[in-house]
């Protein structure tokens, strides 16, 4: 590793130690999102710092109004909610792109990723935020008011967020590779400053299909003790939930690799355009 990679490693390890004992984080998710990040550093610095950013963020936004989130949610205060699981959901596509550029490292792979990273980020960023609106989402299929934390739900803030998450990636990738060519003193690729918009936009749409997806078939269930919507047949508050709608095996977890990959493809598609202006 690097030095720079081998730096964001103790910074992702430190704030997925913090995160555990803040209750953000189970035991299990804390790993793989070291693992991820140990795994996305073998295809490039780039890749290593887009990696750490999506952990980082994701603590920092799940941390903040955790008192206001978790009496919304029904969510008891302290216990932890990210698992692996959560974060295969959200980077598993991401990991699938790890291995396949060891195989041949090709632009439409970067951009993939890149895609990836800013739905990844749009989502925790719409989900974490949009929960402290002061109005209550909507479903984004029929625009009318739901619960917080219900699937498809959307609200103006989290949209806001989503946006902005998106660009924040493509702006980090865009500098990365800047830093990166300037380093080996390689040809500077001018497709690559259109890179904050393509995340914008496929990590934007990335976001809103995993909504979609959301609120027309994912599970859903309610916690006839707490009163309340849950996204598992497990409420938060640990007892059993009632199945109210949606397909069983249409989890969170599925909703997000559809969404992800979405917005890969969407980034793909805008940067290609892009390389032939």
């Amino acid at each position: 590793m690097h030095c720079s990679t081998l730096a964001l490693l103790l910074v992702v390890i430190l704030a997925a130690f913090l995160a555990y004992r803040r209750g953000i984080y189970t035991a299990d998710g804390a790993a793989a999102g070291v693992a991820v990040y140990a795994a996305a550093s073998l295809a490039g610095t780039v890749w290593a710092v887009l990696t750490a950013l999506y952990v980082v963020a994701s603590i920092l936004l799940s941390g903040y109004g955790a008192e206001v989130k978790a009496s919304r949610l029904g969510r008891l205060q302290g216990r932890a909610y990210h698992t692996w699981r959560h974060l295969a959901g959200r980077l598993g596509w991401g990991m699938v792109l790890v291995i396949l550029v060891q195989l041949q490292h090709t632009d439409v792979l970067d951009y993939a990723f890149v895609g990836v990273i800013a739905t990844a980020l749009a989502d925790v960023a719409a989900t974490e935020l949009g929960t402290l609106s002061a109005q209550p989402p909507r479903r984004l299929s029929d625009g009318v008011a739901t619960s917080y934390g219900a699937p498809g739900a959307v609200s103006q803030i989290g949209l806001v967020a989503a946006a902005a998450g998106s660009w924040l990636a493509g702006l980090a990738a865009l500098v990365g590779y800047f830093i990166v060519a300037l380093r080996a003193r390689a040809l500077w690729n001018d497709a690559l400053l259109w890179l904050p918009m393509a995340a914008l936009a496929g990590g934007f749409i990335g976001t809103l299909s995993d909504s979609l997806l959301g609120a027309v078939a994912q599970s859903r269930y309610y916690c006839e003790h707490c009163r309340m919507i849950s996204r598992s047949a497990t409420h938060w508050c640990g007892l059993n939930a009632s199945h109210t709608g949606g397909l069983r095996w249409v989890t969170g977890e599925l909703v997000g690799l559809v969404g992800s990959l979405v917005g890969g493809s969407v980034t793909v598609l805008i940067m290609l355009l892009a390389s032939n202006i």
